[in-house]
């Protein structure tokens, strides 16, 4: 039986072949893991099935069991989710008739066209419109700009759908539609308890001195600014937003906004032969670099990657040698996307 590869473990592979090593083929992970509630899948669902209320029932659904602050986190997320589907739908009106397909694609040698016999590449296109020979793919974003859109040109995903969409087509697809919506900018509001208040109060800075007229005596003068210091509007204790507040909020944000159209972003990639051809030349050439390293051979890593946007490789302390594989746990699947 083939071991299927992914688009993201091939992704993981080119970001470091150690990390790839224990993450993919030892399948270790962390013992405790910060809560992550799945925005992007339960946007994705929202959209498959047009609906924010599958959106929520795909979000919560992923959160499984979780601490009293996180339910409180994932609350905010629901609202989150809910509006940027709601957003969604109101801007793209034609959906894929072919929601959520799977794929497995044989990688071939390009010099001899020969399977191997190792690997699948394995995956899930987001949409296929087979009339128009057309992959779509849905992502959300912190950041959606003129760079995002322009790495899209040279990105491995964009290759290995066009390739499962021929295949599973019997013709050529050479054109992948990304819809893009930006995670909002914005955040809840938060409280402050009243130590952190009181605290507040008695650093707030004096009014800036008065000017002392010229008729004024220096008792008076100091008698005025005193008034004016007392009667100056007192500070309000910043209260929690709640999770409905929120959720108005971030529906409008995405809704009503006059900005609102700027978080969405729609554009099609498109592949050349010549792309798909080296496309098909890397994809071997990882195929089998990952083969020699399952077989014992060494990795090499990528100490660029060991801290990314200010956080840490998750494995940086196993890989310096400070802790050792029992402080990982052994992931069920090595490919979470396929389950």
């Amino acid at each position: 039986m083939r071991t299927p590869l992914t688009n993201s473990s091939m992704q993981t592979f080119m970001r470091c072949e150690e990390l790839y090593r224990l993450k993919i083929i030892e399948r270790l992970r962390p013992m405790t893991e910060p809560a992550y509630f799945g925005i992007g899948s339960a946007f994705h669902a929202g959209t498959e099935h047009r609906s924010a209320d599958a959106a929520e029932a795909e979000l919560v659904g992923e959160a499984g069991a979780w601490t009293r602050e996180e339910s409180e986190a994932l609350s905010f997320d629901v609202g989150t989710v809910r509006a940027m589907v709601a957003g969604a739908l109101m801007r793209w009106t034609d959906y894929p008739s072919i929601r959520e397909r799977t794929f497995s694609l044989s990688l071939k040698s390009p010099a001899t066209g020969a399977a191997s016999k190792r690997h699948t590449l394995n995956g899930v296109l987001d949409g296929l419109y087979p009339l128009r020979g057309m992959v779509e793919e849905y992502k959300t974003a912190g950041r959606v700009n003129g760079d995002y859109m322009d790495r899209l040109d040279l990105d491995f995903q964009v290759s290995t759908y066009c390739e499962a969409a021929s295949l599973l087509l019997g013709r050529e697809v050479r054109s992948v539609r990304y819809r893009v919506v930006q995670k909002p900018t914005i955040k809840p509001h938060k409280g402050e308890t009243e130590p952190e208040y009181v605290a507040r109060v008695n650093a707030r800075k004096p009014l800036p001195a008065l000017k002392q007229r010229k008729t004024e005596s220096d008792e008076d003068y100091a008698a005025r600014s005193a008034e004016r210091e007392a009667n100056r509007k007192p500070l309000k204790r910043k209260i929690a937003e709640t999770p409905s507040e929120w959720a108005d909020r971030v529906m409008a944000y995405y809704t009503t906004d006059p900005e609102a159209d700027s978080r969405y972003t729609e554009q099609t990639v498109t592949r050349s032969g010549e792309q798909m051809e080296r496309w098909r030349h890397e994809a071997w050439a990882i195929h089998q670099r990952v083969m020699a390293i399952e077989r014992g051979g060494m990795t090499i890593r990528n100490t660029s990657s060991c801290i990314k946007y200010g956080t840490r490789c998750a494995f940086l302390d196993l890989c310096c040698g400070a802790v050792g594989v029992d402080a990982y746990r052994v992931a069920d699947e090595a490919h979470p996307e396929l389950a």
